[in-house]
């Protein structure tokens, strides 16, 4: 552990170039919490709070996993993500998260972006690149406040197909 409060373990090969898979690996950062006065020169936006955040990455060369977790305040994030690879197929990727009572004002210094935001998102995509993925997604918010308007409920699903994506939206203010 070092001294500001981070700490990095891992283990993995350290030759990453020209592999067709991920490499086999093991990595765990975490900061609690994380000095933003450090972050904001890497970042490019002013951020500011003490966030507590781990950030979870492995492979087993054929399977990359990510989970991140943060605290600042009372807000909460989780992220869970996993990327495949076929070598005879396409790339598929996988993710879940939840955000939790947070405040883009905290985060940002800004007052003007007061809200309480809680909600899901849940993507399931394929494709050999960008232009080529597919899948359905899904974002809900909850119980989410954005100035004085409260949003009950605010539901986006859809589905990204040959470069396109098609969606419909429904809530309740």
């Amino acid at each position: 552990r070092l001294p500001a409060g981070y700490l990095l373990t891992g283990h993995g090969p350290p030759r990453l170039l020209g592999l067709r898979t991920p490499p086999v690996f093991d990595a765990t950062i975490e900061a609690a919490p994380l000095a933003l006065a450090d972050a904001r020169a890497f970042a490019g936006v002013d951020l500011y709070g003490p966030p507590r955040l781990r950030l979870r990455v492995a492979s087993d060369g054929d399977l990359l996993t990510a989970s991140l977790t943060g605290a600042l305040d009372d807000a909460s994030l989780a992220l869970d993500a996993e990327v495949s690879r076929d070598p005879s197929g396409p790339v598929r990727t996988r993710a879940e998260g939840t955000l939790r009572g947070v405040n883009p004002a905290t985060l940002t210094g800004n007052p003007a972006l007061a809200a309480e935001v809680t909600g899901d998102l849940r993507v399931n995509l394929q494709g050999a690149s960008l232009e080529t993925l597919s899948g359905p997604f899904d974002v809900t918010l909850r119980e989410t406040r954005v100035g004085e308007r409260q949003i009950e409920r605010l539901a986006v699903d859809g589905s990204f197909a040959s470069g396109r994506v098609t969606f419909s939206l429904a809530g309740a203010l």
